[in-house]
């Protein structure tokens, strides 16, 4: 059927400013005419007829009726689009989500419950009876994926239950089982992790305003980061982000450069949710045992979400919220929030004190030159196709708080003859001086990170 027939149909399903306000425990808010027209094309009054039928029951409320697939093998590193289809016969509840979990014996499960347009902005708990869904997924299978073969499992859940599979192949944990895929290509069990990439931390040369903009002579002794990759595999990631991290006596300073073409950031209130939506995050575990570890994450807007872990996601769900990082931030935009307008993306710059640091057990003492902290640096990119992630060290894994795959970063100081005299102004310095000062700074500290790199084949004990 073409779009136009369906956009026809959705006409009727959605009456397009009707439905689309009606209220929605995961997204309260109104779709924009984008979104709208961007869910149009995945509902209809009219029967899909997908490439491989399936007969799956959920409860009384919706049949998972076949698949269409991108290709019929799976090659290891690469993506595949599958589009589930759905027939509704009842509403299914409020706040129920789908779930899609890929999984083969002996390796982590791979989780796509929030990826697509249909899961992003109208879930289950918008759908009404005789609708049909095409829920369009594109799915990553890791290189280091090293069985033969991936499952697929579908389901709905809501808090701590599942909708019961009535009817067809299942787990008998109510999680569908609509199709294994053979998996080809590429020599998995040759393929080792990726390393574990390592940064230097400069001495701030002078004062830093957090005011979004990272052109403060502050930064210049900072080198970038690597390019942010996806977190799953260490590929390269969908878009572009880096970091930078930089320290003083008594602060970190964390600084984010995003590229990001549709900027959204409905948060207002410290400590919302901000990973649902377009937010950066700091993971710091200074000593690297996974123990006492800190999150601080960023919305474009300047909010904030703060939490402390006294080991790994504990306690749950959330861990300490009540900590405070104390972290002063702002953001410098490259376009305009939640609009229908293209954008180009967004930089965020963090002052977190070493004090608000000092507690846990064992509480974390400010770093000295040569000391080494793991850290990690992610970034989270909602759009109309779903919630994208990249990271500065891949984990490997669906979970951000794999500490054991922080990455390592080193503090340096300065020789004291590139450090900001403190009898003279920084105002007073000259544009060209302070760049040369930063050029020779930032090269001290590659050559620096560069003899600290361990050789090819080298083992990196941990510390």
């Amino acid at each position: 059927m073409g779009n136009s027939a369906w956009a026809g149909n959705l006409l009727v399903v959605l009456g397009l400013t009707g439905a689309f306000a009606t209220a929605c425990v995961e997204r309260s808010e109104e779709l924009s005419a984008a979104q709208r027209e961007r869910v149009r094309s995945q509902v209809s009054t009219v029967a899909t007829h997908p490439t491989h039928p399936l007969d799956i029951a959920f409860g009384d409320s919706v049949e998972l009726i076949g698949y269409d697939v991108s290709e019929e093998t799976w090659s290891r590193g690469t993506d595949l689009t599958i589009t589930w289809h759905w027939k509704v016969l009842a509403p299914v509840g409020d706040d129920y989500r789908l779930f899609t979990h890929i999984e083969a014996r002996g390796m982590d499960t791979l989780n796509h419950d929030g990826d697509g347009a249909v899961r992003s902005l109208y879930p289950p708990s918008r759908w009404q009876a005789g609708e049909y869904i095409r829920d369009e997924q594109r799915v990553h299978l890791p290189a280091n994926w090293a069985p033969n073969e991936a499952t697929f499992y579908l389901g709905f859940w809501r808090g701590g239950e599942r909708l019961p599979v009535r009817r067809g192949p299942q787990d008998g944990d109510n999680r569908a089982r609509p199709v294994s895929l053979r998996v080809t290509g590429g020599e998995a069990a040759q393929v080792g992790p990726p390393r574990m990439p390592e940064l230097v931390a400069s001495r701030a040369l002078n004062t830093i305003t957090i005011d979004g903009d990272l052109h403060d002579t502050g930064w210049l002794a900072a080198p970038w980061s690597q390019p942010f990759v996806q977190t799953l595999n260490g590929a390269p990631a969908r878009f572009e982000a880096r970091a930078r991290v930089v320290y003083d006596d008594a602060n970190l300073y964390v600084a984010f450069q995003v590229t990001d073409r549709d900027l959204s950031s409905p948060h207002r209130n410290h400590d919302d949710h901000l990973w649902e939506q377009d937010c950066v995050e700091v993971f710091l575990d200074p000593d690297g045992d996974g123990r006492n570890y800190f999150e601080i994450q960023v919305s474009p807007r300047g909010v904030t979400f703060d939490t402390r872990y006294d080991s790994r996601r504990q306690p749950q769900p959330f861990g300490h919220v009540d900590w405070e990082s104390q972290a002063e931030v702002a953001v410098g935009l490259q376009g305009t929030l939640d609009d229908e307008q293209v954008d180009e993306g967004y930089h965020a710059e963090l002052r977190i004190p070493f004090a608000a640091l000092a507690t846990g057990t064992p509480p974390v003492t400010p770093p000295t030159p040569g000391v080494t902290w793991r850290m990690n640096f992610y970034v989270m990119e909602k759009s109309a196709q779903g919630q994208d992630a990249a990271g500065w060290s891949p984990v490997l894994v669906p979970d951000f708080h794999a500490t054991d795959r922080f990455g390592r970063v080193t503090f340096r100081d300065l020789p004291g003859t590139q450090r900001a005299d403190p009898a003279r102004p920084s105002m007073e310095a000259t544009a060209q001086e302070l760049e040369l000062r930063g050029r020779a700074v930032r090269e001290v500290a590659e050559e620096a990170e560069a003899v600290d790199r361990p050789a090819p084949g080298e083992r990196v004990p941990r510390p």
